[in-house]
């Protein structure tokens, strides 16, 4: 499964269809990595799980069982201050960047209304999760980062949250197909494949082979090609869109997404463990010197 921008808000047009109006109730952190927020929502128990790991970045519901640290981490501290209680509002993302924006709204500990925006990026090694107030200023940052130590950005708190920068162009500006044929042909590149992904927010190589192969074509970059891609592209967003106005509640690419890398933390657990010397071997080898 690669998690690209296209992947996330088929992820986050689901979560619209069950967490909307949710409460959340409690706060983990399982790994220094993952944020897991417990949301009772319309009757139903949901677990929100966002991991930051630069090689297994990802945001969905889970039903896989994590054991939590003794000690809660400063960060998780903070959250539980700040979100239990309160209720999810919007989630939305962006464009096809892959940053999610969790608002909710609740009251605060002199039993004023308050309101708080939960953003999770997912940008491999450069993914943080951050909290804001209303206004946009961090109130903190799971991972701190500042123009000084060589980031992009200051990701500090009482400082402004600034969206990273992006040479890249949302597809959704093409009001039109001629829009989009137009864009794409003074741009130089080898294949369809390359073009696609090194050029639009969000669209993965693996995306657009999975489209080549769908469609039996080949990866040239033609205006046939080219217009193909476009219809079909605004096709899957507008079952994105079908998805998010649902009201019955949808989970499938959640789950999907929950049994993917559950599966490959397992396995990574087992080569983890396999790899290390069993105590007992230690024991018998001491006693054969």
């Amino acid at each position: 499964m690669i998690f690209d921008g296209i992947c996330l808000r088929k992820i986050v047009a689901e979560l619209h269809t069950c967490l909307i109006d949710g409460k959340v109730n409690k706060v983990f952190a399982p790994t220094k990595n993952e944020i897991l927020l417990s949301i009772y929502s319309h009757g139903t128990q949901y677990a929100l799980l966002a991991s930051i790991a630069s090689d297994n970045y990802h945001l969905n519901l889970t039903t896989t069982s994590k054991p939590n640290p003794l000690k809660a981490s400063n960060f998780c501290m903070l959250l539980r201050k700040h979100l239990i209680g309160f209720r999810i509002t919007k989630i939305k993302m962006r464009g096809l960047e892959r940053i999610v924006f969790i608002h909710l709204a609740g009251y605060n500990e002199m039993n004023d209304p308050s309101q708080k925006i939960l953003v999770i990026e997912l940008m491999g090694k450069h993914s943080n999760i951050l909290l804001l107030t209303e206004k946009g200023t961090i109130i903190d940052s799971l991972r701190h980062l500042d123009i000084d130590s060589g980031a992009t950005r200051d990701l500090l708190p009482a400082h402004p949250y600034e969206m990273p920068e992006n040479t890249k162009v949302d597809f959704e500006q093409f009001a039109t197909e001629q829009d989009f044929l137009v864009y794409c042909k003074p741009l130089s590149a080898q294949n369809l494949t390359q073009l696609l992904a090194n050029h639009l927010i969000g669209i993965s190589k693996n995306y657009v082979e999975t489209f080549l192969e769908t469609q039996n074509r080949t990866n040239e970059v033609s205006e046939e090609n080219l217009s193909a891609f476009y219809q079909s592209f605004r096709n899957d967003l507008a079952e994105i869109h079908k998805t998010q106005e649902s009201t019955t509640p949808i989970h499938t690419w959640n789950f999907a997404c929950d049994d993917f890398y559950s599966q490959k933390e397992e396995k990574r657990t087992l080569q983890h463990i396999s790899s290390k010397p069993c105590p007992s071997c230690f024991r018998r080898f001491e006693k054969s010197a």
